[in-house]
């Protein structure tokens, strides 16, 4: 039997802690992560398990280390995601977008 993905052992741990149905227009939120290592990249599985989570849950990477995710249960999928390759990860609850004046 193949060894489980960490987006699918992700997947399981978000599944069983969230009771809600909520992966779509609950919230925004976003998960900022640093991979303080000292190795010379972050491994190419992180961003394959990162893609493997956003068919399951509703987010958008905005740049290479802050996610922008629509639900809390997205959110924490992706952190504990970064959590599992030793990132350092916050979340938090975006209240209210501010628009551009110019």
């Amino acid at each position: 039997m193949p060894r489980k993905s960490y987006a699918d052992i992700v997947s399981e741990e978000v599944e069983r802690r969230f009771n809600c149905d909520c992966n779509g227009d609950c919230g925004r939120f976003l998960v900022v992560y640093d991979f303080s290592c000292t190795e010379s990249k972050i491994p190419n599985t992180f961003y394959k398990n990162l893609e493997k989570l956003s068919l399951r849950y509703y987010f958008k990477v905005v740049q290479k280390s802050v996610v922008e995710a629509y639900s809390e249960k997205a959110a924490h999928a992706v952190a504990l995601l970064a959590k599992m390759y030793g990132a350092n990860v916050r979340i938090y609850e975006v209240k209210k977008e501010v628009r551009l004046l110019f």
